[in-house]
Formats: structure tokens, C-alpha cells, sequence
């Protein structure tokens, strides 16, 4: 223990007044006179205890700075989410409105075709920067009363419907073609011939989002059946008998089984598919969820309650082993 710089004693006692050590002889001094004195044993164990106090407050303070980040990289990536969804929601719009100019503007051609335009009154008929003021404020309009109202669903495989070969699997996430059969009961929602299975919920209204991986399968199917669709027996593809789908055949030929069925070439193949509902306005999008690549657009007055529909296809020599998995 060091000594006191004024008797040269060992220091024995801390005042708590001054925050200092002394000696004996310095406690009955005239400047500490009537101070709080302590051991300098005590002294240590409360020092110790307050510094203890100080580490522990200093990680909660870490636990919770920690915590907020994490908090905050979340909201954030549910807000670009959002962002990302209210973009594709809009981009869809506009590409439709944009089609409707084309054809008015297109129309107005056709009725003028008679009159001789100069080169440069043609090229002023359609003013660019017009239209491109048009989107850009509709783009921010739309942001201010949208409030981005797109929800993204948590979409859940239902057993009651799945075709006794297929198997459910990671929480009702996962489905994927087994081969062989189980036996159990058949119920009238079942289906009995085709590997399909429908997700629940079921939606009759609203703007809803959710995701399927597909990974590098060589056949599946995807999209949306009505209540009363047919289970049972041949399935139809096709809105006449209330799907709303698209295909993959030979890992590499995509269709959309509308009337006519529409064969799709997507610059890439997806890994992982978007599926948009605007029940309202009777759109079903489907889109590359990794670039956001629009792949088809359903458009039909929707009546009744839709449904998630999966086939994850047929496993042959070995090929399309991999599940389809809703995210």
C-alpha cells in the first residue's frame, strides 16, 4: 500500500467527503475533520462493486444498441420489400396504361394516315418529355396515397387437399412427389389424379404477395384455383375450369395455360417465382422474384375465393427430385 505524501505512513482509510486516501494521522486533521471515513478495505469493495455496476450497465447498453440495429436492418428490409412490391405493382399499371396511349395514339395514325405530315410535325406528335413527366408524377402520387398497401402472406400448404403421393413437409412449407401412394381418407377437397396440392389461406379480396422456389426442377406448376375448381379426376389447366397458372415442361419450356395457352421466354430461368394478387382489379402476376422479370399477367373478374395452387411434378429417372418450397 502506498504512503502518505504528508506523514509518510501507510494509507489506511479513504474519505468519502475528499475521494482520498490518508494515513492515521490525517483522518483527525483540521481539512478532514467531521468527514466520512471507511476502511481502505471497504473502500475496495466498494469501488469494486461500482465498477461492476459501470461493466454491467455498459453491456446492456451494447445488448441494446445491438438490438436496435437489428431492429432497424429489419425494418428496413421490409421497407424495401414494400418498396419493391409497390414498384412492381406500379410498373404493371403503367405498362397497361402506357399499351392504352400506344393504341389511342396508334388509332389517331390510322385516322390522319391521309394528311401529308412534315418529317418534323410527326416527330412532334409525341411529346417524350410529356409522358415521362406523366409517370414520374403518377410514380410519386401513387407513393403518397398507396402507402404501400401490398401484403406480403404467409402462405401454408393444406394437407385435406394434397394428392396421396405427395409429401408435406417443414412446417407445411415444402411439398414434394414420393411415388407411392398413402392411404388417407378422400376427402371431397383431395385431389386424387394429379400430384397437386392447394395453400391457405384462401383470398377474396385485397393485394397479396408471396414467393415459391422452384430451384432448378424440370417440370412444376404454380398459381391460383377457385373454390370450386375441379379435384378430382383429369385437372384442366385453364381459366374455363378456374386456374390460373403457369407451367414448366422439360426444364426448360414455360408456358401460361391461358385460352390459348401462351408458351413464355424468360431470359433466365428463375429459381424462385413472385406471385402478385390484385383481387380487386382482377390481376394475377407472375414475375422472377430474383430481378423482378414480369413473366404473365392473368386479367379476369375474379367471383369467388382463390387459392394458392402447387405441382411440384412428377419424379422420372431420377429427375425433378427437388421440393417446391413456399417463402
Amino acid at each position: 500500500m502506498d504512503k502518505c505524501s504528508h506523514q509518510q505512513e501507510k494509507l489506511c482509510v479513504f474519505c468519502e467527503n475528499d475521494k482520498e486516501a490518508l494515513c492515521s494521522q490525517c483522518v483527525g486533521s483540521e481539512s478532514h475533520r467531521g468527514h466520512t471515513v471507511i476502511s481502505a478495505e471497504k473502500a475496495v469493495q466498494v469501488f469494486r462493486a461500482e465498477m461492476q455496476a459501470k461493466k454491467n450497465h455498459l453491456e446492456t447498453l451494447r445488448e441494446d444498441a445491438k438490438n436496435q440495429a437489428s431492429s432497424r436492418e429489419e425494418k428496413l428490409t421490409q421497407l424495401f420489400e414494400r418498396l419493391q412490391q409497390f414498384l412492381l405493382r406500379t410498373s404493371i399499371q403503367l405498362e397497361t396504361e402506357l399499351e392504352d396511349e400506344r393504341k389511342t395514339f396508334n388509332g389517331k395514325l390510322e385516322r390522319n394516315k391521309k394528311f401529308d405530315f412534315p418529317k418534323q410535325e410527326k416527330s412532334q406528335m409525341i411529346n417524350s418529355e410529356f409522358y415521362l413527366g406523366k409517370v414520374a408524377y403518377r410514380l410519386w402520387k401513387q407513393a403518397q396515397a398507396a402507402k404501400f398497401t401490398v401484403h406480403s402472406v404467409t402462405v401454408a400448404l393444406d394437407p385435406d387437399t394434397a394428392h396421396p403421393e405427395l409429401t408435406l413437409f417443414e412446417e407445411l412449407t415444402c411439398v414434394r412427389y414420393r411415388g407411392r401412394r398413402l392411404r388417407i381418407p378422400d376427402f371431397p377437397s383431395r385431389f386424387d389424379q394429379c400430384p397437386c396440392v392447394l395453400g391457405t389461406p384462401g383470398f377474396k379480396d385485397g393485394r397479396q404477395y408471396w414467393e415459391v422456389r422452384v430451384w432448378s426442377k424440370k417440370e412444376w406448376d404454380l398459381g391460383m384455383a377457385t373454390e370450386s375448381a375441379n379435384r378430382k379426376g383429369e385437372v384442366r389447366l385453364d381459366p374455363a375450369h378456374g386456374y390460373y397458372t403457369i407451367i414448366l415442361r422439360d426444364g426448360g419450356r414455360y408456358a401460361a395455360c391461358d385460352s390459348p395457352q401462351v408458351p413464355l421466354r424468360p431470359p433466365r430461368q428463375p429459381t424462385k417465382i413472385g406471385i402478385f394478387l390484385d383481387y380487386d382489379r382482377g390481376r394475377l402476376c407472375f414475375l422472377d422474384a430474383n430481378n423482378m422479370y414480369p413473366l404473365y399477367t392473368f386479367e379476369h373478374r375474379f367471383t369467388e375465393t382463390l387459392f394458392p395452387f402447387f405441382s411440384p411434378g412428377m419424379v422420372i429417372d431420377g429427375q425433378n427430385v427437388e421440393p417446391l418450397k413456399v417463402c
